[in-house]
């Protein structure tokens, strides 16, 4: 081949491909850059975001924000619906969402989703009630007591010899889901102490201060001198400790400057499941801590 019939690469400008990996439960955006490729991360560090949906006082969420909503708001939560685009509804199997919103048949054959939030439920629910007589309603209706387990102490992480971080507070009705995030700046092995959480009360002591502020003392205070207290004053403050360890993990080669993510999960029956991972990477530690015995009206 002649010279004349080569390709001349600087006609054509460096391309960027961009590839979209949809799947039914999580999905992620990669492109390639300076000849590699980068699967791109979100706001919250994730490569491998939920494929969820959740819809709360008018807002959307999604991903990883749209999936603790699957607990407290599973009615106008929508995950696992990949598999159901484009098809039948009498073809399609909706077991997978049994745990969200349910899919229905739309315009005769198709699927579809629908989602109820709360403010319009309250919202209907108030119509009907004006609909009816005061008597009618007093009559019918009567005082009923239940009561919702609660966590007697905090659940959180140890930090140094015997700190404490709260990730769920004391007396948190259950069930409950609540996530923190921790930096990790030199990178490397990582262990994860979760903790129940004492509240103690600390007591220090602050020398009062003698001088008016620039380091000397003025006459008012040497004439007051007599009659003021040396001994120093009692500062009384509540301070976090670790109590009993309820579970370890250990992350291995987090990378510098990396996050470890820790998901505590109470149920109702209190028990607590927990997952700790890398944000961004793959797998993960999961466990399960039993309920402990019930105390107190319900707490645990």
């Amino acid at each position: 081949m002649s010279s004349d019939s080569a390709i001349d690469d600087t006609q054509y400008p460096q391309r960027t491909a961009i590839g979209l990996s949809f799947g039914n439960s999580y999905s992620s955006i990669a492109h390639t850059a300076d000849g590699k490729t980068e699967v791109i991360a979100n706001e919250e560090g994730d490569r491998q975001i939920p494929s969820i949906l959740s819809y709360v006082s008018g807002e959307e969420f999604q991903g990883a924000q749209a999936k603790v909503q699957l607990v407290r708001n599973p009615r106008n939560t929508i995950a696992y619906f990949r598999d159901l685009l484009g098809r039948k509804f009498k073809d399609v199997d909706p077991s997978p969402c049994h745990a969200s919103a349910h899919p229905v048949e739309s315009d005769g054959e198709g699927v579809a989703f629908v989602v109820q939030e709360k403010a319009a439920g309250a919202a209907i629910q108030a119509s009907l009630i004006s609909g009816f007589e005061v008597e009618e309603i007093g009559s019918s209706t009567e005082a009923v007591v239940t009561v919702t387990p609660h966590l007697q102490h905090a659940i959180g992480l140890v930090t140094g010899e015997d700190g404490f971080a709260v990730i769920v507070p004391a007396e948190t009705p259950a069930p409950v889901r609540r996530t923190a995030q921790v930096v990790v700046k030199q990178g490397g092995d990582v262990l994860v102490r979760l903790a129940e959480g004492v509240r103690e009360i600390s007591v220090r002591k602050e020398d009062k201060s003698m001088t008016n502020g620039n380091g000397k003392k003025n006459d008012e205070d040497e004439d007051d001198e007599d009659d003021e207290d040396d001994e120093p004053e009692e500062v009384r403050e509540k301070v976090w400790k670790a109590g009993k360890v309820l579970a370890e993990a250990g992350i291995r080669g987090v990378k510098k400057g990396g996050k470890v993510e820790v998901q505590v999960n109470v149920a109702a029956d209190l028990s607590v499941t927990v997952v700790c991972r890398e944000v961004g990477a793959k797998g993960g530690v999961r466990g399960t801590v039993p309920a402990g015995k019930a105390e107190q009206n319900g707490s645990a």
